[in-house]
């Protein structure tokens, strides 16, 4: 059931709504809403040590923390449909984007466990919204060769990049550890 008040990219012809239209503006805010849930999902790893102290964390909390942006952005995913289809996407991917920012900043001021946690929840409600609602929006709008140029914006352009990150990460540990090995 559709919503009377619900609205798709490109269904308006107002000045706003023609910059909401082009695809490529669209895979370009896409790319960097996902980007951010990206950043979300990995800064509380990356961040373990300080968020561990700073919240007197046990690592059975922190590993909540972890799970908990995932396991409410898989809980959505089926009814990010509905969802979507009732609001309209610009909606569903908007609230989403708020959802993420709310969550980070809810996670950023915590001072214990718990409100941290309900900014993970928020987070990963984020998270579902644009990850669900972005994919539809980028097949709704792009067909044969140039799909495959969204979705890698979308989902794996920065995964050489992680590699490549991971991979100099894991040399200079290694080097490092066989210098400091060479020195004692």
């Amino acid at each position: 059931m559709r919503s009377p008040h619900s609205h798709n990219f490109g269904q308006e012809h107002g000045t706003r709504e023609r910059f909401f239209s082009s695809r490529w503006t669209l895979l370009a805010i896409i790319f960097f809403a996902r980007t951010g849930v990206g950043l979300q999902f990995i800064a509380v790893a990356a961040l373990m040590a300080p968020l561990r102290g700073d919240l007197q964390l046990g690592i059975g909390e922190f590993g909540l923390l972890l799970g908990a942006f995932m396991f409410t952005a898989i809980l959505l995913s089926i009814p990010n449909g509905i969802i979507s289809a009732f609001f309209g996407d610009r909606v569903t991917l908007l609230a989403g984007l708020g959802a993420l920012v709310i969550g980070g900043i809810i996670l950023g001021e915590s001072s214990g466990y718990y409100p941290a946690l309900i900014g993970r929840l928020f987070g990963g409600i984020g998270a579902g919204f644009i990850t669900v609602t972005g994919a539809k929006v980028l097949t709704d709008r792009f067909a044969g060769k140039e799909i495959a140029t969204a979705m890698s914006f979308f989902g794996r352009l920065l995964a050489p990049w992680h590699r490549a990150w991971i991979y100099g990460a894991a040399l200079v540990f290694g080097v490092a550890g066989l210098a400091g090995r060479g020195l004692s």
